[in-house]
């Protein structure tokens, strides 16, 4: 963490000292070229041509220290901001259809997720039953015929005082109403 800072905060000297250590292995390898018996030109062209390009050696070692994402990451910040600054309706344009898009997306997966992904909050959700006045013995899975008066709410406290068929009984009101304006 401590060597990622100092990659952030101290750039230059670290560049500095990155091109110390390759002109010294750059260097260290002519050297032993013009001890083979090369000319001095040959031995750099040669050792160049070993070493591979400089400027790539300096990116693998940037690379190397691992900072390159939030170099790059603050490159982006920078680049952004100015374009904020220089163009703000654009920047409320976007930045209001952003979140347009990622609060329909979250609302739309939010209902989903409460609907057909998560289970209902009882024990063992599978076993719930819905009986009325039905074909089938008063179970049903829906409401027949479109019919909301299954039982009346006398029905419904006798069922719950004398309930050793079910482990646990719950009745539904609702009430179909307009609207009118």
């Amino acid at each position: 963490m401590k060597r990622n800072w100092r990659a952030l905060t101290h750039k230059d000297e670290l560049e500095d000292e990155l091109d110390a250590e390759l002109r010294f292995h750059l260097e260290r390898d002519i050297a032993q070229n013009l001890e083979d018996g090369m000319s001095p030109d040959d031995a750099r062209y040669l050792a160049l041509r070993s070493f591979g390009g400089v400027d790539q050696s300096k990116e693998e070692c940037r690379d190397a220290r691992g900072v390159r994402l939030i170099e790059t990451l603050l490159q982006d910040v920078r680049y952004t901001l100015r374009m904020f600054i220089k163009r703000p309706a654009f920047t409320s344009v976007a930045v209001l259809t952003l979140a347009l898009g990622i609060g329909a997306n979250t609302a739309i997966f939010s209902l989903l997720d409460a609907v057909l992904l998560r289970s209902l909050p009882v024990q063992r959700p599978e076993k719930l039953v819905l009986f009325g006045k039905g074909e089938n013995q008063g179970l049903t899975n829906g409401f027949p015929n479109e019919s909301w008066d299954l039982f009346s709410y006398p029905f419904y406290q006798d069922v719950r005082q004398h309930k050793e068929v079910f482990s646990e009984v719950t009745a539904l009101l609702s009430i179909p109403w307009d609207v009118h304006g």
